[in-house]
């Protein structure tokens, strides 16, 4: 079970920082996503090891449904980063190999000066 001590908190940040920071940007989403349900609102929150608290006068039932929408789309966003990034790559590994473009129904066109 996790402490809302805040001496248990810190120690918990200092040994699962990375677990805090996901859960800092899940809180941020989970918020964004309320601010626009809800404009008039004020929100904020606090991340810990174990999850986050959202403060503001928001219906409870409406915040773990919102924080799954923010998670599937961080994920989504994660996702598309990642394949972004491998495109990248690819594209940088066959500049220096020479390759500088696709051909359509050909395959790769490679610079003739390279080998």
């Amino acid at each position: 079970m996790s402490s809302i001590n805040p001496l248990v908190q810190v120690a918990q940040q200092m040994l699962l920082g990375g677990a805090v920071k996901q859960n800092h940007a899940l809180e941020h989403a989970t918020i964004v996503l309320l601010s626009k349900k809800y404009p008039d609102v004020r929100l904020a929150g606090i991340s810990f090891a174990a999850g986050f608290f959202v403060f503001g006068d928001v219906p409870t039932e409406v915040i773990l449904p919102t924080a799954q929408e923010a998670l599937t789309r961080l994920r989504e966003r994660y996702r598309q980063t990642v394949e972004r990034s491998d495109a990248d790559i690819a594209h940088l590994f066959r500049r220096s190999r020479g390759i500088h473009r696709e051909a359509p129904g050909v395959g790769v066109v490679v610079d003739p000066g390279k080998d």
